[in-house]
């Protein structure tokens, strides 16, 4: 199994993972989740928070749309 250390969780590679965006006109931010492995008796599984960021807007950022900044928050943090 692939696993990363990423905060104070670990991600495992091989399990389905979603990213939630959020932005408004004064910033944005993001949770990285992952699917639990369900347990034969709780199949259901869930979801567990992985990591969670957020930013203040740049001026340079002051343009875009919420949901441009949504799209593209990752590039928009490397800037």
């Amino acid at each position: 199994m692939a696993k990363v250390l990423i905060g104070y969780n670990i991600i495992d590679m091989t399990l389905p993972s979603l990213v939630v965006t959020d932005a408004s006109g004064d910033g944005f931010g993001y949770i990285l989740l992952q699917k639990k492995k369900g347990r034969l008796e709780d199949q259901e599984g869930g979801w567990v928070v992985i990591q969670v960021g957020s930013a203040a807007l740049k001026p340079a950022w002051e343009n875009y749309s919420a949901i441009k900044l949504e799209q593209h928050w990752s590039h928009l943090q490397s800037t």
